[in-house]
């Protein structure tokens, strides 16, 4: 309740021409809260130096001000609010500051209509379930599986929807007064589930011809207050889908029914 605002990066990769622009964050938990979500801009351009460029970079100054200007539709339409800076002149070309200079003017003028989301999808994760199995390794370039497969999906997957999504914290989906709009809702990483949280997903979220997607182990890890218990059948009673534990490693994927393989969810996208 003390906190007015929060924001990150965005990501370091998939910031350039023809990709997204998403939120790094469960920033509809956020506004959901009466908070404003903040947008560390650090977007590279074309005058960045060549250590920059893995970063989103673009290839000429046409390329960068459609950058700017997609970012700009994406703060007018979510009320998300950009704060700039660079660690080069990255911005120091006359279409680029035209447009940087647009920018307050721009995002005064959207702030007079309401920017209530339409998304008919929820994208739901839990804190505790990003944190468990934190071993990630500079050494072997393995991501954790919760975070590399919220990652990969919202980088490289889901903004090719072509329909909007909003992001929340399981609890603050859980809690919604809006419920009934979302038509799906994807578990992306919530391997640890409550009990309360069980009883109100059966309540609140399994109903109405709702379609629930689950990822990766959902509530696999039972949680009693401060105490946690990883069992399968803890997956298989929220699920309702057989699950069995596997100790092996594998670099994990989606297989389809026709053989088709989406997915490297155990590997850096940032290598």
């Amino acid at each position: 309740p003390c906190l007015d605002a929060i924001g990150p990066a965005p990501a370091y990769i998939n910031r350039g021409p023809g990709d997204d622009i998403a939120d790094h964050g469960p920033a509809a938990s956020v506004r959901a809260h009466g908070k404003v979500w903040l947008f560390q801009a650090d977007v590279r351009t074309h005058l960045a130096d060549q250590h920059n460029w893995r970063y989103g970079r673009t290839r000429n100054e046409e390329e960068s001000v459609a950058v700017f200007l997609r970012d700009l539709g994406h703060y007018m339409t979510t009320g998300t609010v950009p704060y700039y800076l660079c660690f080069e002149p990255w911005y120091n070309s006359p279409k680029m500051w035209e447009i940087v200079s647009s920018f307050q003017r721009n995002l005064n003028l959207a702030a007079q209509f309401p920017r209530r989301s339409a998304a008919e999808i929820a994208v739901v994760v839990d804190t505790d379930s990003l944190c468990l199995g934190f071993d990630y390794s500079y050494v072997t370039r393995t991501m954790p599986v919760q975070q590399s497969a919220v990652e990969y999906n919202r980088l490289f997957e889901w903004h090719h929807l072509g329909t909007p999504y909003d992001f929340f914290l399981l609890d603050d989906l859980l809690a919604s007064p809006d419920l009934e709009r979302y038509k799906v809702v994807v578990f992306a990483a919530n391997s640890v589930v409550s009990e309360e949280q069980r009883q109100l997903i059966n309540e609140r979220l399994r109903k109405d011809g709702r379609m629930l997607i689950w990822m990766y182990a959902p509530g696999i890890v039972a949680k009693r207050g401060v105490e946690m218990e990883l069992d399968p059948k803890y997956a298989s009673g929220l699920t309702g889908f057989p699950l069995q534990r596997d100790e092996g490693r594998k670099d994990l994927s989606v297989r389809l029914a026709d053989g088709r393989v989406f997915g490297r969810f155990t590997t850096d996208i940032y290598g």
